[in-house]
């Protein structure tokens, strides 16, 4: 049996040259091709998107011809009454609803933008 340690010991010891003839000659006898591995790329935080986990949802305008519709759908949505639905839209941009999950974020959305509201999810 060979003495491996010996073998790694001797070819620790080659300079970068003689690491390449090594090579080229044993795939000369062998008949093969050595294959350059790439080295497994890790994604940077370039690449990784960061997936938020809770949603804000903020009326940001109502344009004029809209506040009728908006106001109803804040009453139903909020429960409150016609007089602070319509200080909530004098307020505007205000924050109607905070740490929603993204499905029921784009629910309140949608409900508000088929209103005529525009709002953003922060």
């Amino acid at each position: 049996m060979p003495n491996f340690e010996q073998i790694i010991e001797d070819l620790s010891a080659l300079s970068i040259q003689e690491s390449i003839t090594l090579v080229a000659t044993l795939e000369n006898r062998w008949g093969v091709e050595s294959a350059y591995v790439k080295p497994m790329e890790l994604p940077t935080l370039e690449h990784v998107e960061v997936q938020k986990a809770s949603f804000d949802v903020v009326v940001v305008e109502v344009p004029p011809g809209r506040r009728i519709k908006v106001i109803k759908t804040l009453r139903v949505i909020t429960g409150k009454g016609l007089r602070e639905s319509k200080n909530l839209l004098d307020a505007l941009p205000f924050t109607l609803a905070s740490d929603l999950s993204e499905t029921d974020a784009e629910t309140l959305k949608n409900r508000l933008v088929e209103a005529g509201a525009i709002v953003e999810l922060r």
